[in-house]
């Protein structure tokens, strides 16, 4: 996870040329903020690794919580296909079995600069759902502003 997590973070790192986020250390190694142990540990978080025949294609960290209303739900913390197995439909599937296996209620941001990562969630959670989804749009504090495109719905009382 954390190697691959160093992929993720190159991919990431164009939104913030400027940022420390952007910039490797003097290891050459990009810094993520949350310990990535706590996906493994705490209940409250989870790291799920995806394969493709025996080889690791992509990853999804989940936290258990959500920030656009009260209680319990999920949000989508990190979302990492590898390049080579993009635009085979394999975030799809990753995205609809997260989806399937956890009903309830779900949050996924992206920065709006990330028009791909935009683009992808509104039309598999588009899909997903039928429309029935919330978009929001709110500025990030931590990156000058930048805005953050979410998307929530709750799937709780849908019948399978």
């Amino acid at each position: 996870l954390e190697n691959m997590m160093q992929l993720y973070l190159h991919d990431f790192a164009e939104f913030f040329p400027d940022h420390e986020d952007g910039q490797v250390d003097e290891q050459g190694r990009f810094h993520y903020d949350t310990p990535l142990r706590e996906f493994v540990v705490r209940r409250d978080r989870e790291a799920h690794l995806t394969r493709v025949d025996g080889k690791l294609a992509g990853f999804v960290l989940l936290s258990h919580d959500v920030e656009l209303q009260a209680g319990a739900g999920r949000a989508v913390i990190e979302f990492f296909v590898l390049r080579s197995y993009r635009r085979r439909g394999l975030g799809r599937a990753m995205a609809y079995t997260m989806f399937d296996t956890y009903k309830g209620y779900w949050e996924i941001s992206e920065l709006s600069p990330n028009v791909g990562a935009v683009a992808f969630w509104q039309e598999v959670i588009d899909s997903y759902t039928g429309g029935e989804y919330d978009e929001i749009r709110t500025k990030h504090p931590f990156y000058d502003d930048m805005e953050i495109v979410w998307q929530a719905f709750d799937s709780a009382d849908w019948q399978d």
